[in-house]
């Protein structure tokens, strides 16, 4: 997060320069799972803040996340985790690479 350099002041607010069709990947891991919308929700904060400041501040035109989620609950099926978050993957990757 460099002034003048990733986003500037303006009068009206910070104005993001990382506008030439910028992409980024977030990549998560948790032991638990907070995409349920049950009481654990709440808690899944950084994927909120980063896009937030990847596109709003910096000026990002896209933000992908891809999650491997569950892996300490009692009975996790590592394999079929890790199955899952490179399915995932797979999916944003094409997107991710798009020329346009």
């Amino acid at each position: 997060m460099i002034a003048r350099s990733v986003f500037r002041y303006t009068a009206s607010g910070s104005e993001g320069l990382m506008t030439d069709n910028y992409r980024v990947l977030y990549l998560q891991s948790s032991g638990s799972i907070y995409t349920n919308n049950d009481r654990y929700a709440p808690l899944e904060f950084s994927n909120f803040y980063l896009k937030a400041l990847f596109e709003n501040i910096m000026g990002f035109d896209h933000y992908f996340i891809a999650r491997s989620q569950g892996t300490d609950l009692q009975d996790a099926n590592q394999a079929a985790i890790i199955k899952r978050a490179s399915q995932e993957i797979n999916t944003i990757l094409p997107q991710l690479y798009q020329n346009n």
